[in-house]
């Protein structure tokens, strides 16, 4: 992952309530994922729901630690999101979206007729998850 996508990532996370420590050791909080250096070494972990450090991962690479540390925020960010909109994990299977065709408008010239879909999460979220992947155009 780019630095620039990270940080990008991280501040979008950040800004949906994920608990995340950037670049600060662990504290007490409760589910909240951290990276930052000791001895030379870039080290992960994640607190669990008794504020204990748990899952701790060091690395020399620090973009090995950034790429471990970015997935653990795609889950908090991802149940961060479902908690905003009063969902839980359980939910995602019944969470449906919605289809319909796009109307003609004249007065721009558009003859409509196309297809439009109202996701229930945002689409980064759901690719987080594995419902939708980007299909590449050749």
């Amino acid at each position: 992952m780019h630095q620039i996508d990270a940080l990008r990532h991280l501040a979008d996370a950040e800004a949906a309530g994920a608990g995340l420590n950037w670049l600060r050791a662990p504290h007490n909080d409760v589910n909240v994922s951290s990276l930052h250096e000791a001895d030379g070494r870039w080290v992960v972990s994640t607190t669990n729901e008794r504020a204990t450090e748990e899952s701790v991962h060091e690395y020399a690479d620090r973009a090995a630690a950034i790429e471990d540390f970015v997935s653990r925020i795609d889950k908090e960010l991802v149940n961060a999101l479902l908690q905003q909109r009063n969902k839980t994990a359980d939910d995602l299977g019944s969470l449906g979206a919605y289809r319909g065709e796009i109307a003609s408008f004249a007065r721009f010239g558009s003859p409509g007729g196309g297809v439009q879909v109202q996701l229930p999460l945002p689409v980064e979220i759901l690719q987080v998850l594995g419902v939708l992947r980007e299909i590449p155009l050749h």
